[in-house]
């Protein structure tokens, strides 16, 4: 499954649907990390980006911490966190 900056546009069952705009940097696979949603090429999982900006990493201490990350990989995370708070499940 990938995740990516979108556009709901439909609901069924237990998830939902989007419109991809361009490529997705977060993907979950069963194989990798027991499905967690995760930066795609790597074992960084979304939960512990959120969980570093949480306590008050930065993002330039992150990337250092993770050098090959990019920043848009960490935005892509808080995005991904934003469409899950934002999601509403239509009964």
């Amino acid at each position: 499954m990938c995740y990516a900056i979108c556009e709901i546009i439909s609901v069924f069952g237990e998830g939902y649907t989007c419109q991809f705009i361009g490529e997705t940097p977060i993907v979950s696979t069963p194989e990798i990390l027991r499905g967690k949603p995760r930066i795609k090429g790597t074992r960084i999982s979304v939960s512990l980006l959120l969980g570093s900006l949480a306590v008050g990493y930065t993002t330039d201490e992150i990337i250092a911490e993770f050098p090959n990350l990019k920043t848009m990989q960490i935005q892509a995370c808080l995005d991904y966190a934003r469409e899950l708070a934002e999601f509403e499940e239509v009964a």
